[in-house]
């Protein structure tokens, strides 16, 4: 098989730096998505929680991208259980500090691969990651979590919205159409990071094919979108 490494050519380097970012940054992380605690954070993305529930009560949970663990409470406030991955172990290791976390399997794991996992899966839940995925690897990686569904799993994602802020931060346009910004941590280190911020149109485009059941929706006043899908 061919090395993930070669596959993923020029683009690794950014890859690995997103990595080291997000190790870097998660002391940090919670403050900066104003994160407060669980009851908070279901009280303000209450219409996406009401929407989510009913997908994964009492299901088996794959979580791609936990980070430091806060859709993961919510995840594990209703699923059967709930398997969390993410590649940077220092967010593992503060999501582990949270409320009902101790029922979780976490696994530090690249979501580019998704190898090694135990069984298959009844839902595949992703909260913020799919921006962040070069745009060249989002039909890969969308493969790969595919195959970890269960006959008559779910895919679910959710992420932010393009706002006008965003065009006014320091972003680039790479070669293969993704938006890169310019990150500084409290620290002063900077990091490259992807920040790709898909349309309705653009979602329905590449998931429509290869699904069925798909529910997109999203919320100017949350500033998020969310989908669902069951594949074909």
């Amino acid at each position: 098989m061919q090395d993930q490494d070669d596959m993923r050519g020029d683009t690794q380097p950014l890859i690995d730096e997103m990595k080291a970012y997000y190790d870097h940054r998660a002391p940090w992380h919670d403050d900066y998505m104003s994160y407060e605690s669980n009851e908070v954070m279901e009280k303000r993305l209450a219409p996406i929680i009401e929407w989510l529930e009913p997908k994964i009560e009492g299901r088996r949970v794959l979580e791609i991208g936990c980070g430091t663990g806060n859709w993961t409470q919510v995840l594990a406030r209703r699923a059967e259980s709930v398997v969390a991955v993410d590649s940077s172990a220092k967010s593992i290791e503060l999501a582990k500090q949270k409320q009902l976390l101790q029922r979780v399997q976490f696994a530090e794991a690249d979501i580019y691969e998704l190898s090694g996992l135990d069984g298959r899966f009844d839902v595949v839940f992703s909260g913020d990651l799919w921006s962040h995925i070069p745009l060249q690897h989002l039909t890969r990686l969308l493969e790969n979590v595919h195959r970890t569904l269960a006959d008559g799993g779910d895919a679910v994602w959710t992420d932010m919205l393009h706002r006008k802020a965003d065009d006014v931060t320091r972003v680039e346009i790479d070669d293969h159409g993704n938006r890169i910004q310019l990150r500084e941590l409290p620290d002063g280190t900077r990091y490259r990071v992807v920040k790709n911020l898909p349309s309705r149109e653009e979602l329905v485009a590449l998931l429509g094919d290869q699904s069925t059941s798909l529910n997109y929706q999203d919320s100017e006043e949350l500033l998020r979108w969310w989908v669902s899908y069951s594949l074909l």
